[in-house]
């Protein structure tokens, strides 16, 4: 069951908290594509992995990703590399394969760089690879 819940802001900065009756499994912010913004948001990486996997949209589910790639712990690293390759969108596949680069850089645990070079390995749409 989808439950929507409505934040109107008109400042630059505000932090919102939503009661929910029970945890959710997943949660989409702004699915619509309405509002230009930035966003940090971590739920914790049950949520976020089940919102990259299973999200409606495109902006969901790289929003979780690239907030997975910024938790960086093996346990989000991991769930990243498994979603990924079956995400059917390429420019999510994209948008991913380059965060984990930009993550590298400064990256210590190996399952990092292991998950980039298997993702570019398996990435088959040109327009990925730019």
């Amino acid at each position: 069951m989808l439950n929507r819940y409505y934040v109107q802001n008109n400042v630059a900065y505000s932090t919102a908290t939503v009661r929910v009756p029970a945890a959710p499994n997943r949660i989409e912010i702004d699915a619509a594509l309405a509002v230009l913004f930035e966003l940090d948001f971590n739920p914790g990486v049950e949520i976020l992995r089940e919102t990259y996997k299973n999200g409606s949209n495109v902006r969901s589910r790289l929003q979780s990703a690239l907030q997975l790639i910024k938790i960086g712990s093996n346990d989000a690293i991991s769930s990243v590399r498994t979603i990924t390759k079956a995400e059917k969108f390429w420019g999510v596949r994209a948008h991913v394969a380059k965060a984990l680069g930009e993550h590298a850089k400064t990256a210590v645990l190996p399952v990092v760089f292991e998950t980039l070079a298997e993702l570019l390995s398996a990435e088959t749409e040109p327009r990925a690879m730019v």
